[in-house]
Order: C-alpha cells, then structure tokens, then sequence
C-alpha cells in the first residue's frame, strides 16, 4: 500500500513579498498622532546686562559727570523681604530687618509650586516701582530704564526671576503689560 504523497511538497517555495501596505496605513495614522501629543521644549529667556565697571581714574571733566544724572536704583531681594535703594530716595528702611517691603508673616514651602507668590510683597514693589517711575519721569536721568537687582544667598531663584518680571512692567489681570517700567535688569553680588 502506497501512501498519500504529503501536501507539503506540493507547496511552492516561491518568495511572497510581506505586505506593506497594512504597515504603511498604520504609520499614516500614528505619526501625526504622536506628534500632535509631544510636548515641544518651550524656552524662556530673561535678558540681562552685567554690572559694568565704575572705577577709574579720569582725565575726564567734572562738568559732564554733573551733567548726567544717574537714578542708580537698586532692589535688594532677602529673606526679610525687599529694600529698594536710588540717588532721589536714598535707602528706603521697613520695620523689619530694614527691608522696605517686609514679607508676609509665614514660611513657605519650595516644594510646592507658586507658594512663594503668597510670601512674597510682589504687588507692592511694583506699586512702589510704578510711583517712583512717575516721580522720575521727564527729569532727565540717563539710567531711568536701569535697575540693578541683588538676591541674598537663601532667596529662591523662582523669587529672583518673578521679582525681574515685576520690575519689568505693570501687567493687568489678563497679564497684558499696561506700562513699561525698568526694562534695563542688571544684577548685583552680595558679600
């Protein structure tokens, strides 16, 4: 008795190309869906000029040196709170380890994200800024656009970087800027 001859001879070991098209389809689909979801880098930059050098001997007349008025102000960030300080104003003294602008009563927690924001008098330093920018204005100061701002070793960096955006401008409720103030941030060392 012969035996059946086994289908698997039978079968063509010709090459079958993988269909791509299903393959294809599915990367249609999902390329732009992942691209859609991926979050971009988003960067912000905070422009800022180094102190510049003020020392020096001269040869230079004192004529001109009367002739520019400099505001020279500066806004001390510390724990204690702010301390503004100008040539028209002199250093402003609070109540409380001399800072101006005194905290808020309380401590915060760098952990959690803003609460600082409670701490910190940032609404008042900009309404101090806003008065004295009027008070300055058309009196010819050469640096009016100027302001040199110096953090103490313990302040956060969050607290550096909205206290620059504070003296930058006065924004509304829809953080749209309603008037430009110090636009010219340099900042300073404590020793």
């Amino acid at each position: 008795m012969a035996f059946k001859p086994s289908a698997r001879k039978k079968q063509d070991n010709d090459y079958k190309e993988p269909d791509m098209l299903v393959i294809m389809n599915l990367m249609v689909c999902l390329i732009p869906l992942l691209l859609s979801c991926a979050e971009f880098v988003k960067m912000g930059t905070i422009e800022i000029n180094l102190p510049t050098d003020s020392g020096g001997g001269g040869g230079g007349s004192s004529a001109s040196l009367e002739k520019a008025k400099k505001l020279d102000l500066k806004v001390l960030i510390t724990e204690a709170g702010f301390t503004i300080q100008s040539t028209i104003r002199g250093i402003e003294k609070g109540p409380v380890d001399n800072a101006s602008i005194p905290v808020k009563p309380g401590s915060y927690d760098l952990n959690v994200m803003g609460s600082y924001k409670e701490h910190y008098p940032f609404d008042e330093l900009n309404a101090k800024l806003v008065a004295m920018k009027k008070e300055i204005a058309g009196q010819g100061f050469t640096d009016e656009t100027n302001v040199q701002i110096t953090a103490g070793n313990n302040v956060p960096y969050q607290v550096l970087v909205k206290t620059m955006d504070t003296v930058k401008a006065k924004y509304d409720k829809n953080k749209e800027v309603v008037e430009v103030l110090f636009t010219n941030i340099s900042l300073g060392v404590t020793l």
